[in-house]
């Protein structure tokens, strides 16, 4: 069962990408948990808003919209979140490793057409 937590916090501007930050914080500690946060910050544009809410590490909008739709803490860098993305870290690692390869069969290719030519 979930429960559903409401709650408005009326934190000085100086302080909010510390909630903001201290949230996720909470939400990539226990991946069982969504949070849905909104800010209301009278003077500010939208643009300023959006800035002060950035928190880390980062979601993508489209990250923020898939996790809403699965109800999952992941994005492209949640390997170094820590034990509970143990099998993100094995998938980055494989990911390394293939583009290291390819890296390293690029390099010997171009290091063959380089001895033909010279």
């Amino acid at each position: 069962m979930t429960a559903k937590v409401f709650t408005l916090a009326h934190v000085p501007e100086a302080l909010m990408q510390a909630w903001l930050q201290h949230l996720r914080d909470f939400d990539v500690a226990h991946p069982d948990c969504h949070f849905e946060v909104m800010a209301d910050v009278p003077k500010v544009s939208f643009g300023e808003a959006l800035t002060q809410v950035l928190v880390s590490p980062e979601l993508s909008f489209q990250q923020v919209i898939e996790r809403s739709q699965r109800g999952a803490t992941h994005s492209a860098d949640c390997w170094s979140w820590g034990p509970r993305h143990y099998e993100c870290a094995v998938a980055k690692i494989a990911e390394l490793n293939r583009e290291a390869n390819q890296l390293s069969r690029a390099f010997i290719e171009a290091s063959q057409r380089s001895k033909d030519e010279g």
